[in-house]
């Protein structure tokens, strides 16, 4: 996965560990998308049908500072999912070590 290839491993007693990854914060902005999910929304398809791409469901978890293992959301949560028309440039700046 191209968010973790250049995360930091190393070897300790023939063990390899990786370092934690670290995300930016991503700003709010005007053009964000607000969405009301229920219970079985799933992080991956309002990927899907944001970004036309389930593999980003990790950006939209960071945005509402969701624990990457809450894959499924629950009833009646309000969450944010960046712009379409940023995520190119999101991306980048994540890939570069950039602020957002």
């Amino acid at each position: 996965m191209a968010r973790i290839s250049n995360t930091k491993a190393f070897q300790k007693e023939n063990k390899r560990y990786y370092a934690p990854i670290t995300y930016f914060m991503i700003t709010e902005q005007d053009d964000d998308i607000y969405f009301r999910v229920t219970r079985g929304t799933r992080l991956d398809t309002i990927a899907q049908r944001v970004y036309n791409d389930s593999s980003l469901w990790w950006i939209i978890a960071s945005v509402n500072n969701l624990d990457l293992t809450d894959y499924c959301l629950s009833d009646d949560k309000v969450i944010r999912v960046p712009n379409p028309n940023r995520i190119d440039k999101i991306l980048t700046d994540i890939s570069d070590g950039q602020e957002i």
